[in-house]
Order: C-alpha cells, then structure tokens, then sequence
C-alpha cells in the first residue's frame, strides 16, 4: 500500500473498506464485472487515486495493490490468477471420521454415564 495514512477504497462510490492502514490488506468476494474503484483518505472524498474501471472477471481471483506516495506517483498493480475447475486436488472417494462411540469410553473412568 502507499506510504499514506488510513484510507478508504470506495466500488461505485460506496466506501468498501474503511480505515485500512499501510500494510493492512482486507478481500471482498465480488460478482464478475467492472467497477470503478477510488482510493481516498479515510472519510475525505477527494480521490488520492481514480476513479480507475477495474475489471473482475468470472473464475478468477484478483489482487489489486496501491503502490507509491500520495500526490506524486500513486498507482495500482493487479495480479490475477485464473481459479480454473481442473485444477486442484480430486474429490475424495471417502472421508473417514472414526466408527464412533470414543466418547463413551472416556466417560467409563470418571463415574458418568453417556
């Protein structure tokens, strides 16, 4: 994040993450599309950087950095990597979770009953 104190990132003009503070990183889970995004100081409304259109697409995960100092070379870097369905690990055949009933042999010793 920029060297900057606490600010607010705003989608759309609506304050998304309030108060974040350099170093600090939060994630939102959002539909594909494109946003307009802005970085302001927290509850100022003059943009330190934007509006930028940033897009979100469909199965992919995206991190957007600010970089920089604030009235002089402020930018973003976007990483995107695709969460593509054929990656990853199989689906388990089973899941084992024990045959049941530990419990009740713990309980033996201390004199209750199950």
């Amino acid at each position: 994040m920029a060297s900057a104190g606490p600010i607010d990132i705003r989608v759309d003009k609506k304050v998304v993450f309030a108060n974040l503070a350099n170093g600090e990183y939060l994630y939102k889970v959002v539909p594909a599309g494109t946003y307009k995004v802005d970085i302001v100081p927290t509850e100022m409304s003059k943009p330190l950087l934007g509006p930028l259109d940033l897009r979100v697409k469909r199965a992919k995960l995206t991190w957007v950095f600010v970089i920089g100092e604030p009235g002089k070379d402020l930018a973003i870097v976007r990483h995107v990597i695709s969460l593509s369905a054929t990656k990853g690990s199989k689906r388990p055949a089973d899941i084992s979770t024990g045959t049941g009933g530990q419990a009740a042999e713990l309980m033996k010793g201390s004199g209750s009953r199950p």
